[in-house]
Protein backbone atom coordinates (compact mmCIF):
# COMPACT_ATOMS: atom_id res chain seq x y z
CA UNK A 1 0.00 0.00 0.00
CA UNK A 2 1.25 3.44 -0.79
CA UNK A 3 -1.16 5.38 1.40
CA UNK A 4 -0.89 4.56 5.11
CA UNK A 5 -4.36 6.02 5.65
CA UNK A 6 -5.87 3.35 3.40
CA UNK A 7 -3.92 0.62 5.18
CA UNK A 8 -5.05 1.87 8.60
CA UNK A 9 -8.66 2.30 7.51
CA UNK A 10 -8.82 -1.16 5.92
CA UNK A 11 -7.34 -2.70 9.07
CA UNK A 12 -9.80 -0.87 11.31
CA UNK A 13 -12.79 -1.79 9.12
CA UNK A 14 -11.79 -5.45 8.99
CA UNK A 15 -11.04 -5.84 12.68
CA UNK A 16 -14.21 -3.97 13.71
CA UNK A 17 -16.49 -5.88 11.34
CA UNK A 18 -14.92 -9.34 11.33
CA UNK A 19 -13.29 -9.39 14.76
CA UNK A 20 -10.11 -11.06 13.53
CA UNK A 21 -6.54 -9.82 13.23
CA UNK A 22 -5.52 -7.99 10.05
CA UNK A 23 -3.74 -9.16 7.89
CA UNK A 24 -3.02 -12.53 9.50
CA UNK A 25 -6.59 -13.82 9.31
CA UNK A 26 -7.66 -12.12 6.06
CA UNK A 27 -7.31 -13.79 2.67
CA UNK A 28 -6.15 -11.77 -0.36
CA UNK A 29 -9.64 -11.30 -1.84
CA UNK A 30 -11.05 -10.10 1.47
CA UNK A 31 -8.12 -7.72 1.94
CA UNK A 32 -8.71 -6.20 -1.50
CA UNK A 33 -12.39 -5.72 -0.67
CA UNK A 34 -11.49 -3.88 2.53
CA UNK A 35 -8.82 -1.79 0.75
CA UNK A 36 -11.47 -0.73 -1.76
CA UNK A 37 -13.92 0.16 1.03
CA UNK A 38 -11.18 2.19 2.71
CA UNK A 39 -10.31 3.99 -0.55
CA UNK A 40 -13.97 4.96 -1.02
CA UNK A 41 -14.34 6.20 2.56
CA UNK A 42 -11.13 8.23 2.45
CA UNK A 43 -11.99 9.70 -0.96
CA UNK A 44 -15.35 10.81 0.44
CA UNK A 45 -13.69 12.39 3.48
CA UNK A 46 -11.10 14.11 1.28
CA UNK A 47 -13.89 15.49 -0.94
CA UNK A 48 -15.54 17.09 2.09
CA UNK A 49 -12.25 18.64 3.18
CA UNK A 50 -11.56 19.88 -0.36
CA UNK A 51 -14.98 21.51 -0.51
CA UNK A 52 -16.35 19.43 -3.37
CA UNK A 53 -19.14 18.08 -1.21
CA UNK A 54 -22.01 20.13 0.21
CA UNK A 55 -21.13 21.32 3.69
CA UNK A 56 -23.73 24.01 4.30
CA UNK A 57 -26.23 23.32 7.03
CA UNK A 58 -29.08 25.74 7.62
CA UNK A 59 -29.93 26.21 11.29
CA UNK A 60 -33.23 27.89 12.07
CA UNK A 61 -33.08 31.12 14.03
CA UNK A 62 -33.46 30.63 17.76
CA UNK A 63 -36.11 32.85 19.27
CA UNK A 64 -35.54 34.03 22.82
CA UNK A 65 -38.29 36.65 22.98
CA UNK A 66 -40.95 34.31 24.34
CA UNK A 67 -41.58 34.06 28.08
CA UNK A 68 -40.71 30.80 29.73
CA UNK A 69 -43.76 29.36 31.45
CA UNK A 70 -43.16 28.57 35.13
CA UNK A 71 -45.37 27.05 37.76
CA UNK A 72 -46.87 29.62 40.12
CA UNK A 73 -46.45 32.68 37.92
CA UNK A 74 -43.50 34.70 36.68
CA UNK A 75 -42.00 35.35 40.14
CA UNK A 76 -42.50 31.78 41.37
Amino acid sequence: MTDPRIEAAAKALYEANIGLTWPKDADDETMEDYYEDARIAIAAADAVVAGTSPQTITIPEVRNDRPIPVKGGADG
